[in-house]
């Protein structure tokens, strides 16, 4: 490596720090996240910048960036140091199936996309798995900004949002130490794929053990550290050991980071590990996205254009659409279904992360590419992510007049049935899908292994997978039984004397249904991946078929009304009233007010339908509007 001298080497430093400021200050003003402006001066002042203007070239102001590259993987260190400080198992005991169910389902829809979107543009499998983690993998630290921004951090469905969040990071990270260990750019890269499992598995038996018997009776000891500066440099030293370590057992440095912090993130350590390095790490991390400004070629932009254009299309559709509709199946409202969509649409450091990983591996073609993605896309996801979220109440409304009649009564079934399973209930009444929770992972793992092997080994994790498909779907047919029969149906239409097999059939057909296309799906990807298609396109026929057979069968009970008395005992005159009709429609949000009391009035005597409707007809003068939510919180009606 080339000398650099002492007066260049501080006019890097000063340049970009000021440069970094000047920027973070610019991107704050326009309500952007200041990641932006540091990425935009990184651009502007980086080799591949080169303006002709007036016969004057500007050819950037840096040049020489292997001495700032050095910084900036310090940075990445810090910063995945940190995110493992913020997973927390005892965050996740709370939401942690419906935010398992939640991330598995938006990561792998989002990957599986983003690889079909690189073999369609002839990108080699390894590039395009890079390409798929930067366009899917979401942003935690940019939603969470966003929720705090508009005064939704206390809201039900934000411990969901987190919680998936964490379990999406988790997965992530998994998947980065294997396809960052087949692409290792240093000279000790692995010379067979025997040598990098053996490694991998080395690495986090050391942190599990680490985890339970060394740091629980080692953390009592470091609380007589005092001194802020020997801590810091304690801490300081733990990370990059951890970091070099991960680097010879043929894992990327970042995961030993991100990993030494999950350890650290249950002890009484953990707030004086983030005060005291929150600065650093910051400083740091500023260096990083500057770098990695540098790393782009406006030149290359223009190249990536038809394939941001492709990508952003698709990953909205899977966030908003696919995500959401998990999201309700499993017992949120459609209003918090489509919040919970929402904020999965934004992307930021974790796609930067990727690009950085993936243009500095072995055996990618595509790295200016790689690079020149990540920051625009991501630009334009939040873009599009933040009037969609603060508007997601207006728009789940207008949304649901596009979904068939028939697809939303079968979906309030289904939410209604998982919601007393998977969602936290105060009184357990019914059960929950602990029990289900081995053969999922055992599920999730086989796939995730198989995704990585070639055939004939792909075949045994694909074996593994169906066997824990067929275990998890007797627990749950088990769980259901158990517990069915005292999911209250009656105020949506059915009788529970007589819709419970037909609603019990279609949920374990749906879920077996489910199960199986995702195997196919990873069979079929193995040989060309665009043939995946066929098995999902099969399922959605069948999910779609099965929804309107229930519908049918089903809907010769919908003629049924009873009057409860109001839930208040303070509301004289007031009632909550529930109807049916012979072609029942199922509303995706429902508001109790006066004025939908009278258009509910004036479609009966019009003769039209007036629906499968939950409202309050007399509302308290001075008393808010209440909302029903069939979901999280059902209502306790008295």
């Amino acid at each position: 490596m080339p000398l650099i001298s002492d007066t260049t080497l501080f006019f890097q430093f000063g340049i970009i720090m000021l440069l970094a400021f000047i920027g973070a200050g610019l991107a704050a003003k326009l309500g952007q996240s200041v990641i932006l402006g540091y990425i935009a001066v990184g651009a502007l002042i980086g080799p591949y910048i080169s303006i002709t203007l007036f016969g004057h070239t500007y050819s950037g102001l840096i040049q020489n960036t292997e001495m700032l590259g050095y910084f900036a993987r310090m940075g990445l260190i810090l910063l995945l140091f940190f995110v493992g400080l913020e997973f927390s198992i005892s965050k996740l005991k709370k939401t942690r199936t419906a935010a398992t169910i939640l991330a598995v389902f938006n990561f792998g829809v989002d990957m599986f996309l983003g690889i079909l979107l690189g073999v369609l543009m002839k990108w080699p499998i390894e590039d395009s798995f890079f390409l798929a983690a930067i366009i899917g993998t979401g942003s935690s630290a940019v939603a969470a900004k966003t929720l705090m921004e508009i005064g939704k951090l206390t809201a039900p469905e934000t411990d969901f949002i987190i919680g998936m969040s964490v379990v999406e990071d988790f997965i992530a990270m998994l998947l980065l130490t294997v396809a960052g260990g087949l692409t290792m750019s240093s000279g000790s890269a692995p010379s067979n794929l025997w040598m990098l499992v053996s490694g991998i598995g080395i690495f986090y038996l050391f942190f599990i053990l680490l985890a339970i018997f060394v740091i629980p009776k080692v953390v009592k000891h470091l609380d007589v550290i005092k001194s802020d500066e020997m801590f810091i440099l304690f801490a300081l030293g733990i990370v990059f050991i951890s970091a070099a370590l991960a680097d010879a057992l043929y894992v990327q440095s970042l995961i030993g980071a991100f990993f030494i912090g999950m350890v650290f993130a249950e002890t009484r350590m953990t707030e004086r590990l983030k005060t005291k390095l929150m600065s650093m790490r910051d400083a740091f991390v500023a260096i990083f996205f500057v770098y990695f400004g540098m790393m782009i070629n406006p030149s290359v932009i223009v190249m990536v254009l038809p394939l941001i254009a492709a990508a952003v299309p698709l990953m909205l559709i899977s966030d908003l659409i696919v995500t959401t509709s998990v999201a309700m199946l499993i017992g949120f409202p459609s209003r918090h279904a489509f919040f919970v969509g929402s904020t999965s649409a934004f992307r930021g450091a974790e796609s930067m992360l990727f690009a950085s990983v993936g243009g500095s591996s072995l055996g990618i073609s595509y790295a200016e590419q790689l690079y020149a993605i990540a920051g625009p896309f991501s630009l334009i996801m939040d873009l599009v992510a933040l009037p969609v979220l603060k508007n997601s109440s207006r728009l789940v409304i207008k949304l649901s007049k596009f979904v068939p009649r028939y697809v939303r009564f079968s979906a309030l079934l289904i939410s209604r049935t998982f919601s007393k399973l998977v969602m936290p209930q105060t009184l357990k009444l019914y059960g929950d899908a602990r029990r289900s929770t081995l053969p999922l992972w055992s599920f999730i793992i086989s796939c995730a292994v198989a995704i990585f092997l070639e055939f004939p080994f792909k075949m045994v994790p694909i074996a593994a997978a169906l066997v824990s498909a067929y275990m998890a779907v007797l627990v749950l047919r088990k769980d259901l039984n158990a517990s069915i029969n005292l999911i209250n149906y009656a105020n949506i239409g059915v009788p529970n004397s007589k819709g419970v097999p037909e609603i019990l059939d279609l949920v374990i057909r749906l879920v077996s249904g489910l199960m199986v296309t995702a195997v196919a799906v990873i069979a079929i990807s193995g040989i060309y991946i665009p043939a995946a298609l066929i098995p999902i396109a099969l399922y959605v026929l069948f999910m779609l078929h099965s929804m309107k057979a229930n519908y049918n069968a089903l809907g010769r009970y919908s003629s049924y009304a009873r009057t409860y008395p109001a839930a208040s005992p303070g509301a004289e005159g007031a009632y909550v009233r529930r109807q049916q009709s012979d072609a029942p429609t199922i509303p995706f949000h429902t508001t109790f007010s006066e004025r939908g009391v009278q258009a509910r009035r004036g479609q009966q005597a019009a003769g039209r339908p007036a629906g499968n409707v939950a409202f309050i007809r007399a509302k308290p003068k001075g008393q808010k509007a209440k909302e029903f939510h069939d979901g999280i919180y059902p209502p306790q009606l008295k």
